[in-house]
């Protein structure tokens, strides 16, 4: 396998973990004001979420939550 074979699949590969593609994909990216949420643990009731989608960005508000018991 030759060096631009090589660089063209690093490329894609690469290309393939971009945010924008990983949102393509129907995944979101959610933040409670500017941190990251990563666990129901993160928010409370009526907080504010912000969320990016692949085509654009929604707001919402926590009215409930549940959390996995099996953690």
């Amino acid at each position: 396998m030759g060096k631009r074979q090589k660089f063209e699949i690093a490329c894609s590969r690469l290309s393939s973990l971009s945010p924008k593609k990983i949102l393509s994909r129907g995944y979101s990216i959610t933040f409670v004001g500017d941190r990251l949420l990563n666990s129901a643990l993160d928010i409370k009731k009526n907080d504010q979420l912000r969320t990016l989608l692949s085509d654009g960005e929604i707001w919402s508000s926590v009215i409930d939550k549940r959390e996995n018991d099996n953690e």
